[in-house]
């Protein structure tokens, strides 16, 4: 019987998205033990629910011309990949060494058009010969399997949706007044958590821009690294809210911090299926997001949040003035996007439907 490779694109220690990303491995592993090897293109720490799941680690760069000769030599037969491109000559490469399944995991951001003209009738071309794409495309939501369909011009029968979820938790109410003299709020300031990496991509200078154009007890709270970290402080502190910006850096304590806000804002550029969303969601806080169908996914304007026009400032101060002023409201708002996690976006839920779709019959 072939064995199964699981592809990572960093080190093991990278952290963020592929915390979550990993836990389909350990699926993986679960579903066909012994048999799982999983591929590292860079050195590092391995986290322990990788050893315990008995996953085979290497040190391979799959993108690498001698993967052909890794997966001959490790008899690989089913291949999943997280975020891989739709069309790539190594899948035909891979097939020629015996691969029989290639499983693409897309949970890349971003809203792109779709392929029309002869761009499309090309890849729709290729792709009807299955011989440089993947056997499934799995998507973490209805858009991003659109995409699939209408961008990459695959199939519709290999596409399938797998949507994200989270595991829930609970927030505890008693830690607020140590976070928020921690974070030295006044007594009235209404906080709005950000959690994301410090890029443009991101949106965060977008935040900054909007914090300078409300009132004085608006607070922003952000929660992330990244390389533009400093650019944003420096931005902030030219227009004069740097003492209501607060740049908390990466930290491992988020659901202790939302304890000391009141509601999320999220004004990404583009997203996947946004696990923070779904967190601020689940702790009660109703978030403030743009109208891209790749970042208003899983919220429901004036049922679970709030949704501007995308990059409209005037907009976006809009609905965030409202909800830091009507505390009826945001109590609203709150108590349905928990539910609605509860309800719809569970990491258990997430699990069980990868593990009955994806198409790998080891």
């Amino acid at each position: 019987m072939g064995n199964v490779l699981m592809v990572a694109n960093y080190e093991p220690d990278v952290g963020y998205a592929w915390n979550f990303i990993q836990q389909f491995w350990v699926v993986l592993a679960n579903k066909f033990p012994g048999r799982c090897h999983l591929a590292y293109p860079l050195h590092g720490a391995v986290p322990a629910v990788i050893t315990d799941a008995g996953i085979k680690v290497h040190w391979q760069n799959m993108r690498d011309q001698s993967s052909t000769d890794f997966i001959r030599q490790h008899r690989i037969e089913h291949v999943y990949l997280t975020d891989w491109t739709g069309l790539n000559p190594l899948y035909a490469r891979w097939r020629l060494a015996g691969v029989k399944d290639i499983v693409v995991h897309d949970h890349v951001p971003g809203d792109p058009p779709p392929a029309r003209g002869w761009k499309g009738a090309l890849k729709a071309s290729l792709n009807r010969l299955r011989v440089m794409s993947p056997t499934q495309c799995l998507a973490v939501a209805e858009h991003v399997t659109k995409r699939h369909i209408e961008t990459w011009r695959m199939d519709p029968s290999i596409c399938v949706t797998v949507t994200n979820g989270i595991r829930p938790f609970e927030v505890d109410p008693s830690l607020r007044p140590s976070v928020r003299n921690e974070l030295q709020l006044p007594a009235d300031a209404k906080a709005f958590l950000i959690v994301g990496r410090a890029t443009r991509y991101k949106g965060i200078d977008f935040a900054v821009r909007c914090l300078a154009r409300l009132p004085p007890h608006v607070h922003f709270v952000h929660v992330g690294d990244g390389p533009d970290l400093e650019e944003f402080r420096q931005l902030a502190a030219e227009l004069n809210v740097a003492g209501r910006m607060h740049f908390l850096g990466k930290r491992s304590d988020v659901p202790r911090i939302m304890t000391g806000c009141e509601a999320a804002f999220h004004p990404s550029r583009g997203e996947a299926m946004s696990l923070a969303i779904l967190e601020y969601m689940c702790a009660g806080l109703p978030p403030v997001v743009p109208s891209l169908p790749s970042v208003s996914v899983a919220v429901e304007h004036q049922v679970t949040g709030l949704v501007y026009q995308n990059l409209n400032v005037d907009a976006a101060v809009s609905a965030l003035g409202t909800l830091a002023d009507d505390d009826t409201l945001r109590a609203r708002l709150g108590s349905a996007a928990h539910a609605k996690v509860l309800s719809s976006y569970t990491i258990e839920q997430t699990m069980r439907t990868f593990a009955e779709k994806i198409a790998i019959r080891a």
